[in-house]
């Protein structure tokens, strides 16, 4: 699913029909976009994710929380191995909302 979601990412990207949706206008001007990862201790998976910068210590303590009374996948995986959430890794930083 996450594959399909990305290809159609970036034809709408490709073809500029990202500037079409209504949606986009309120982050287009944005600067500040970067990625995120948890690696698992597995060494087969990790989370990928995307926020502004000024909100990645938020989404950590987001990850941490319930949410409508469940854990999200991040915090279920590393309490499934008794483990504490480590702090994200910043991939990339500074991007647009467009390369983002």
């Amino acid at each position: 699913m996450r594959r399909i979601a990305h290809v159609a990412a970036k034809r709408a990207v490709d073809n500029g029909w990202i500037k079409e949706y209504v949606w986009f206008k309120e982050y287009e001007d944005l600067e500040d976009m970067l990625f995120y990862v948890y690696l698992y201790t597995d060494g087969i998976a990790a989370y990928v994710g995307i926020t502004r910068d000024f909100r990645l210590r938020i989404r950590h303590k987001e990850h941490n929380a319930k949410k409508h009374g469940k854990y999200d996948s991040v915090k279920e995986y590393f309490d499934s191995k008794n483990e504490k959430i480590p702090e994200p890794i910043i991939l990339e930083k500074d991007l647009n909302a467009e390369d983002a």
